[in-house]
């Protein structure tokens, strides 16, 4: 017998899990809330050409793409801050600065069998017109949000793309070398990296072996100090001493530490990036950073920064929490006028089912 089965990499959500969800994302929205944010929400789909004028090189294969009835082509958003950039730069370019929430899903094909969500939920904050001076905030919401979620142990990890950056335009290394070597590093796959720098004769190659390495306290910061070439370079690690300085001042000393291995979509973000970490997780729920370059793709240039929380894997780290009590009026057919009428009069303190019978006689309310 064939079994009604969903698509690979979707799953259904029991009751429990909504209600855990539930529970997280008005636990992050009220922070969001609090710090003067904004609802919005943007369409499920967005015309394929915007994010192709976002991103030159953007993936198609990643893309949920359909043709609608006049031939465009359309694909499932495949993140929240393409939609938002392109927002605020049509129906919201009067108003600035912005500070946005959403809690939307999105999605992204993945590789057959790779275990991975195609759908999830991203609950997450877009700061349009924060300058560079604005990376304190939003890596203070960061941890407000991740507190909201009341998981102890979480970490907090920030990086700069520019110590990265810097160092590959110093040295003059074209596209295709940045991107392996970025690719390489952000995997910290450390003997591939060793094989590449050797095969492709690449210099500096004790500064690109060291990266991946660069994560933790202060002491991380240290050590990229000795292996810095550029005053670019010393500049970014001012920066992110700096940010951390100050996240220490407002309580958060034992949270936050730096990755300057951390080098992911180097064409998007432009500065800043930092994700979030909670024990029980093998990947990050919070993750976000600078993008000051993708605004100008919709009309003028403005710095940007935003990130967001992935729901479904938080959702997965709580408790199930027992569902709240509920009353049961047990009515047969000679009574239902009445045991509609007592269920709505205990709705007014807690949830209330009507049972029904086929028995004459009364009603019976069950605790």
């Amino acid at each position: 017998m064939n079994q009604i089965q969903i698509p690979a990499g979707a799953r259904d959500c029991m009751p429990g899990e909504v209600r855990r969800k539930r529970v997280l994302r008005q636990a992050i929205e009220e922070v969001f809330v609090r710090n003067g944010c904004r609802p919005v929400s943007t369409p499920a789909m967005e015309y394929l050409s915007t994010y192709t004028a976002a991103f030159a090189d953007a993936d198609e294969s990643e893309m949920f793409r359909i043709q609608d009835g006049s031939g465009d082509m359309l694909v499932l958003r495949l993140d929240m801050t393409v939609p938002i950039a392109r927002t605020a730069s049509t129906k919201l370019r009067d108003r600035r600065p912005l500070r946005l929430f959403y809690t939307e899903d999105v999605f992204k094909q993945r590789q057959l069998f790779g275990g991975r969500r195609v759908q999830v939920t991203d609950c997450g904050v877009e700061m349009i017109g924060l300058p560079a001076a604005g990376d304190l905030e939003i890596l203070l919401l960061a941890c407000q949000v991740l507190d909201a979620v009341h998981q102890p142990g979480w970490i907090l990890e920030t990086g700069d793309v520019r110590f990265f950056q810097d160092a590959v335009q110093t040295l003059g290394l074209g596209e295709a070398d940045t991107a392996a070597l970025a690719d390489l590093i952000d995997r910290k796959s450390l003997p591939d990296l060793e094989r590449y720098l050797e095969d492709n004769q690449i210099p500096r190659k004790e500064f690109f072996l060291m990266l991946p390495l660069l994560s933790g306290g202060r002491e991380a910061l240290d050590t990229a100090r000795t292996v810095a070439f550029t005053p670019q370079q010393q500049a970014c690690l001012d920066g992110l001493e700096e940010r951390m300085d100050g996240l220490e001042q407002l309580g958060y000393q034992a949270c936050v530490t730096v990755d300057l291995g951390k080098i992911p979509h180097l064409n998007y973000y432009s500065s800043l990036i930092f994700e979030g970490y909670v024990p029980g997780t093998g990947t990050s729920v919070l993750s976000g950073g600078r993008y000051d370059g993708l605004l100008e793709k919709f009309g003028p240039a403005e710095p940007a920064c935003g990130f967001s929380v992935k729901l479904d894997y938080l959702t997965e780290l709580e408790p199930e929490a027992a569902p709240p009590g509920t009353a049961v009026v047990r009515t047969g057919p000679d009574t239902l006028v009445q045991a509609m009428d007592v269920a709505r009069k205990i709705r007014e303190e807690m949830p209330c089912v009507i049972e029904y019978t086929e028995e004459e006689g009364g009603l019976e309310v069950l605790a």
